[in-house]
């Protein structure tokens, strides 16, 4: 089994540590930068997401899709209003390390927010050879989300905070 490991850029970070030793940080990274690592560990990025079957057509999907198109295709709104508009992810990690503005996540699963990674890795599929798409898909790389992650945590625990951030 191969070791995934990732660099990512974390934009104002906060950590947040309970006494029984789980490690919360939480700040914003680029929406390409999950998509990109959702590429490359494919299904197992979400093994412990508990929601990643819905399909595309479910409400919060179609919501999804409709902000990229108009961000992406339309122009009609800025990248910047995706961090306002969306709930965030978690994500729970084996290890994390801090260092000036970056962070390294070994082993990432999302617990929250597979629907996003999932849609948007849809949309840029079926988009991909639209002309708007390709006027316009820079603006992907200037999505941001908020993002928690979770790190130095029991199995019990991740799965209590996977069961709180889906309801």
């Amino acid at each position: 089994k191969k070791t995934h490991q990732y660099e990512l850029r974390l934009e104002a970070p906060h950590e947040r540590r309970r006494e029984t030793g789980e490690r919360l940080n939480v700040g914003f990274v680029r929406l390409m930068d999950l998509y990109r690592i959702h590429q490359q560990m494919g299904p197992r990025l979400f093994e412990r997401n508990i929601r990643f079957g819905l399909g595309e057509e479910e409400g919060a999907n179609r919501s999804l899709r409709r902000a990229f198109e108009r961000i992406v295709l339309e122009g009609a709104d800025v990248a910047g209003l995706f961090a306002f508009n969306h709930n965030g992810v978690t994500l729970s990690v084996e290890k994390l390390v801090v260092r000036d503005g970056m962070v390294a996540v070994t082993e990432p699963r999302v617990l929250n927010g597979a629907q996003t990674l999932t849609t948007l890795a849809r949309f840029i599929e079926k988009k991909k050879d639209h002309p708007e798409f390709r006027k316009g898909k820079e603006r992907l790389e200037e999505l941001e989300v908020l993002v928690k992650v979770i790190d130095d945590a029991e199995a019990q625990f991740v799965v209590g905070v996977t069961i709180c951030t889906n309801k």
